[in-house]
């Protein structure tokens, strides 16, 4: 399976993980609901950068400012993952095209925001006996 199918629950306190299709088997379940495809994609943005593959990495760098289609291209043609994207300093981003001085301090500080508001999360799952 592919690593968006894996969820990170936290059940009373103890940290677990599943398949989202397990999730999804009973339909009408309130688990089913909360992880709809629909509700997945809706809050896609929550997972953990580490987890976006390329096709993550280009859109979000099609949604920021100022930044050229010809960087984008580079990004999209080496297939760059969030870990990658992670990893990137000043002399990565000039490795794929970025020559702007400002352009790569702009990408530097969203990259680091989008870290720290992409943290590894857990849904908080409530149990009622």
């Amino acid at each position: 399976g592919h690593p968006r199918d894996v969820v990170p629950l936290n059940v009373c306190g103890t940290i677990m993980t599943t398949r989202l299709p397990t999730l999804q088997l009973c339909k009408d379940s309130a688990l089913a609901c909360k992880f709809s495809k629909e509700e997945q994609e809706e809050h896609a943005e929550r997972r953990s950068i580490r987890e976006w593959d390329h096709e993550d990495v280009v859109a979000w760098l099609n949604q920021l400012e100022g930044i050229s289609e010809s960087v984008v291209n580079e990004f999209e043609d080496n297939q760059v993952t969030g870990r990658e994207l992670l990893a990137l300093g000043a002399e990565g981003l000039k490795d794929f095209g970025v020559a702007k001085k400002g352009t790569i301090y702009l990408l530097l500080d969203e990259i680091k925001k989008l870290e720290k508001a992409s943290g590894d999360r857990s849904t908080l799952i409530e149990h009622s006996p």
